[in-house]
């Protein structure tokens, strides 16, 4: 009875210390969805200016590369799924990836919190980098650690995407929300379900 009684302790220990870790260690979906402003640079082959768009990042500390520090960390690689809007196109463009990074920043020598992603997607067959630079307001992210935070509007002035295809590059303005949410909840509505192209 004893052995019994010493290992339900110790069990009720380790499901605690999980509970903590899990707690401390949310995973956070960081939604951005709006439209693109107009062109900063480039000619946007894609027509993409003034389209709609959604994009979800899925983050855990657990996905935390090497490159972090006291003020900045590094989330990668990590699952991108999303839609995008095109003249080109009569529908939405079915985006989706595990190959995306998501980079951090507060405190430091910046007079804001800084939420940049990279990626690569293929889109008509042909293979672009995606960054999304995100200037937010000075105190969003409490910690460079993966965490929740409420809606930020953007605006041009404060947050671009630059696409490439390794020649030519393309930087809009981007207009709209930015949200971080714990255990994958979406609670902004998806552009219109569309094929993949």
């Amino acid at each position: 009875m004893t052995h019994r009684k010493t290992f339900l302790a110790a069990l009720a220990v380790i499901l605690s210390m999980a509970t903590v870790a899990l707690a401390a260690n949310p995973t956070v979906t960081y939604t951005a969805q709006g439209s693109f402003g107009s062109v900063i640079s480039g000619m946007d082959s894609f027509r993409l200016a003034n389209e709609p768009f959604i994009i979800n990042v899925v983050a855990n500390d657990a996905q935390l590369t090497k490159t972090h520090g006291p003020t900045y960390a590094d989330y990668g690689p990590l699952q991108l799924t999303g839609q995008v809007s095109s003249q080109l196109m009569p529908t939405p463009i079915i985006i989706s990836n595990h190959a995306t990074f998501l980079l951090m920043t507060n405190g430091g020598y910046y007079n804001y919190d800084l939420f940049e992603i990279a990626t690569k997607v293929n889109i008509l067959a042909i293979s672009l980098n995606i960054t999304a630079v995100i200037h937010l307001p000075k105190g969003t992210l409490t910690s460079i650690r993966n965490h929740p935070f409420g809606p930020v509007a953007l605006t041009p002035d404060m947050a671009t995407m630059t696409y490439s295809d390794g020649t030519n590059s393309t930087t809009l303005g981007i207009n709209g929300t930015l949200v971080g949410v714990t255990n994958g909840a979406r609670p902004l509505q998806q552009l219109a379900a569309a094929p993949i192209f």
